[in-house]
């Protein structure tokens, strides 16, 4: 395996080869092997929670509304430390995903395809606004999580 470098995650074995990323899985709805390229485009399986407005950072990051996450199966929660257990589901700007086709998967098990996104920093609009702050006094940046192209089973978000 020259030229590639091998890891054990708690989640499960990650390869890792050319920009690609292939995760191992046991569970039944999770892929066998989800690729994440170097785009930023993945496959990414858990249970579909949504979550009221609240003072957490998790809720300045969904952007201070009602949203939804993917609470990650531990695989691919191993593979995106970055979001914790659970990612923010972003709409599409297309609306190939509504909220009515995601209220159907709320407390169900689906598979999210889509593109990772990052944090981006925050510019406040007001001096008296209100905003979370990092250790630094700048505002915390928001807006990752996985912007939706397809949800359903596994088999329907890789087709």
């Amino acid at each position: 395996m020259a030229g590639k470098t091998c890891a054990l995650t708690s989640g499960g074995l990650a390869l890792v080869c050319v920009g690609a990323l292939l995760l191992a899985s046991s569970s039944p709805e999770s892929p066998q092997m989800a690729v994440i390229d170097a785009s930023g485009a993945a496959t990414i399986c858990g249970t579909v929670l949504q979550r009221p407005w609240s003072k957490t950072y998790e809720s300045w990051d969904a952007g201070g509304s009602d949203y939804f996450v993917l609470a990650m199966d531990h695989v691919h929660a191993a593979a995106h430390p970055q979001y914790g257990d659970s990612i923010i589901l972003r709409f599409p700007s297309d609306d190939s995903v509504t909220e009515h086709d995601l209220a159907r998967w709320v407390s169900k098990h689906a598979c999210v395809r889509g593109t990772l996104l990052e944090a981006q920093p925050y510019v406040p609009s007001y001096a008296w606004e209100q905003f979370p702050t990092g250790m630094d006094g700048r505002p915390e940046p928001r807006g990752s999580g996985i912007r939706m192209a397809k949800i359903g089973r596994l088999a329907d978000v890789q087709s």
